[in-house]
């Protein structure tokens, strides 16, 4: 069985289905699967990694124009690539992906991993939507992570008869105790010194929520402080809301995280907080980072995605209204206060993440998952 992966963007690139991709392709290679990739790079110029004995191509792209990737070199790429496959797992939403497979009519088997459904480019949608269409009824296979990811798209009723849920791979290996910086650690617990932490980390970008997570500080006691990491677009605009309200060293902003860096920050938080707003957000894979090293979770309920079924309301964390600065900071109190409920919820996000979403668990779910289109 030979498996390629089309998808955006592969690491080093940072981004929750950047490692979903990277879990999976590690995974499968790791029992002895070939799995390649085909992705996007940022970079104006072609070029194949060798990585752990699998292959990644690399596609030039201009620029984006409406989130699209302008790479036109993908079309004649895939079209070499696609018949060495027996299965084709494109990560969507990707339109050039979409288009690469119209026009190259592989006769390999076609899985769609559904990440979310396109909900910013509605007047663009109308123009792209025949396409979609046309993959999704082409499409051998349908994944979801959750439920809500194939029971809840706007085009479920093309999906039911040939949907799998199965969770994300999660590598429990890149975070651990072992990953732990005890040198950034020592540095930042003396640095916050005697602070509650609550911490999250994801792009600066509109659908994060992070306005609401800063304003909930307001809420707080003194002895609280909210680390936010990561860079985007929304950058200045959260710098100005935090002078605004006043709220210089009861928020900080902690730019770029090193991906390296990441287990220490989860092990020096009290609380994590995914504090997105819009449907845009799905699942979350930070939640699952934070819950392996013990973490409670307050996370939103965005109607329609998976993010609340992962961080499990009154199990592993406590999930609250999305854009309810008010109710982010009640769920910090009562996690902070009551220490009873704080462990067993620690205690709870370990075991799930341990039992449901290990890499051991989840490949053979999408082993079966392949051969059952492929017959064997």
């Amino acid at each position: 069985m030979r498996i390629l992966q089309f998808g955006k963007y592969y690491p080093p690139a940072v981004g929750g289905i950047e490692t979903v991709t990277y879990n999976i392709t590690e995974g499968l290679n790791e029992i002895g699967i070939q799995c390649d990739v085909l992705c996007f790079d940022e970079q104006n110029q072609y070029r194949e990694d060798r990585c752990n004995g699998y292959t990644v191509y690399r596609i030039g792209s201009f620029g984006k124009y409406a989130s699209v990737e302008m790479a036109p070199g993908v079309f004649r790429k895939f079209a070499e690539l696609a018949n060495r496959y027996d299965v084709i797992q494109i990560h969507m939403p990707n339109p050039l992906a979409n288009l690469a497979v119209f026009f190259a009519r592989p006769h390999a088997k076609i899985a769609l991993y559904w990440h979310s459904d396109i909900l910013k480019q509605a007047t663009l949608l109308k123009l792209y939507n025949p396409f979609l269409t046309w993959l999704i009824k082409r499409a051998d296979l349908i994944i979801g992570a959750t439920r809500s990811h194939v029971c809840d798209s706007d085009h479920s009723a093309l999906f039911t008869s040939k949907c799998a849920v199965i969770p994300y791979v999660f590598n429990s290996r890149e975070f651990c105790e072992d990953m732990i910086d005890p040198g950034l650690l020592a540095k930042l617990s003396g640095q916050f010194r005697g602070k509650k932490i609550i911490f999250s980390v994801g792009r600066l970008i509109y659908y994060k929520g992070f306005e609401y997570l800063i304003r909930s500080a307001r809420h707080l006691d003194d002895d609280c402080l909210i680390l936010i990491g990561g860079a985007g677009d929304q950058q200045e605009r959260l710098r100005a809301i935090i002078d605004g309200e006043a709220l210089r060293g009861r928020v900080v902003l902690l730019g770029r995280i090193k991906q390296e860096e990441l287990p220490t920050y989860y092990k020096l938080c009290d609380i994590f907080c995914l504090p997105s707003v819009y449907r845009t957000e799905m699942f979350g894979m930070v939640q699952l980072e934070a819950m392996a090293f013990g973490k409670p979770v307050v996370s939103t309920r965005i109607e329609r995605s998976g993010v609340s079924l992962v961080n499990r309301d009154g199990v592993t964390g406590l999930v609250v209204e999305p854009g309810n600065e008010e109710m982010l900071a009640g769920a910090f109190k009562r996690l902070l206060s009551d220490e009873r409920l704080y462990r067993r919820m620690s205690q709870n996000a370990k075991q799930v993440v341990a039992a449901k979403y290990s890499r051991e668990k989840i490949i053979p779910q999408l082993i079966l998952a392949y051969r059952s289109i492929l017959g064997n």
